[in-house]
């Protein structure tokens, strides 16, 4: 990029710099910099950005604000390549706690200062109601959402470094995660008998799946004659609307074998729902959805966790998320002997090594097999 600058006193007495250059497609542009009040001051600061041209390190100046940057650019550049729900997110916590707080000062006085504070005001009172503040992982999210997104604008020459590279954003520490026994899943399993969501309820007991693949799943995502049910999308909440979503991840896209037992209840379910939308004058073809009311409605991802709560506390179980049935599969499959390679691909994690990470205390006598393993090769090596 060709540069060159010039020096100016004007009426005022005072001196200012004047820097000529060819941005990235070819344009002649001008940037003005002063008032300065002596020529050496605007001869040195004419030096630097002349330097920081050189270098590739220059950035215009700009009256941008976080707040235009963040909504008018960022947002919309990258909202096609984000699942719904994490375009949700992104774009309420931006909304709720960013833009109170930073969105009216210049995107280019950014500074790690502004983004602590912000963090340390977010978890002392950063919840919408005033009342309290989030949680360090809520923060922790922010804080990458955010990083990304001044990333971003270094990328395209807005600021020249990312001031969220050297922010520390608060410790989280690793959930305590409630989880049933396999006598307890059990349980449940005997008292939801009989029960309109009793497939659901077994499908979330017995593969592992997340609560939105269960209720994402379609007719024809069901294969009775190979007994196998393919997990291809996921129902979420966006901006309070239920919608479809791809998978979580790429291994979130997966086919499960079913048993007789599950099979059984399909067939069973099949038969209720035909029988409900014939009273409700409602046809089911084999795009609709397993689990809808009987008008053929989808269920409310919300409404089915606190149906679980109170399911689970009529059959006098211990209170746990509807998600930590997913954790109990987990941690009952891995203690009976599967191995973790099996439990990471029926979970649809990305990677096993997030499964070993996660569950890996589930696995029974590992460190006595490992530290045996160790001995016996020391004392059998010559």
């Amino acid at each position: 990029m060709a540069t060159r600058g010039t020096i100016t006193r004007k009426s005022n007495g005072r001196w200012y710099v004047a820097t000529h250059y060819k941005d990235a497609s070819g344009k002649r542009r001008q940037k003005s910099h002063g008032g300065f009040r002596t020529k050496a001051e605007a001869r040195e600061h004419l030096n630097a950005v002349l330097a920081e041209m050189a270098s590739g390190r220059y950035v215009p100046p700009s009256k941008d604000t976080v707040g235009q940057f963040l909504v008018n650019r960022w947002l919309p550049a990258v909202q096609g390549s984000l699942r719904p729900s994490t375009f949700d997110s992104y774009e309420r916590n931006i909304r709720v706690h960013v833009l109170p707080r930073l969105g009216s000062l210049r995107l280019q006085d950014l500074s790690t200062a502004h983004l602590q504070t912000l963090y340390g005001e977010l978890l002392e009172s950063g919840r919408a109601t005033g009342e309290g503040g989030l949680s360090p992982r809520t923060v922790r999210y922010i804080h990458r959402t955010l990083k990304k997104a001044l990333s971003d604008a270094v990328a395209w020459s807005l600021i020249s470094v990312n001031p969220d590279g050297t922010v520390v954003p608060p410790k989280v520490e690793a959930p305590e995660r409630s989880t049933w026994t396999p006598a307890e899943l059990n349980t449940f399993l005997r008292f939801v008998q009989g029960d309109p969501l009793e497939l659901a309820w077994h499908l979330l007991a017995t593969t592992g799946m997340r609560r939105g693949e269960v209720l994402g799943l379609r007719w024809s995502d069901i294969d009775l004659v190979r007994r196998t049910i393919t997990i291809s999308r996921a129902a979420v909440v966006v901006s309070h609307k239920l919608v479809d979503s791809q998978p979580k991840t790429k291994r979130s896209r997966r086919t499960l074998p079913i048993d007789a037992r599950t099979e059984k209840l399909v067939r069973r379910h099949r038969s209720r729902q035909l029988e409900e939308r014939l009273m409700s004058g409602v046809p089911a073809g084999e795009d609709d959805l397993l689990f809808t009311w009987p008008d053929g409605r989808p269920i409310h991802p919300t409404w089915l966790s606190k149906k679980f709560r109170k399911v689970s506390a009529e059959a006098g179980l211990p209170p746990i998320r509807l998600h930590d049935l997913r954790h109990s599969f987990a941690t009952a499959a891995l203690a009976s002997g599967v191995q973790p390679t099996v439990v990471s691909d029926l979970l649809g994690h990305s990677t096993v090594a997030f499964t070993l990470d996660t569950y890996g205390h589930a696995i029974p006598g590992a460190h006595e097999a490992a530290l045996s393993q160790v001995l016996e090769l020391i004392s059998s090596a010559t």
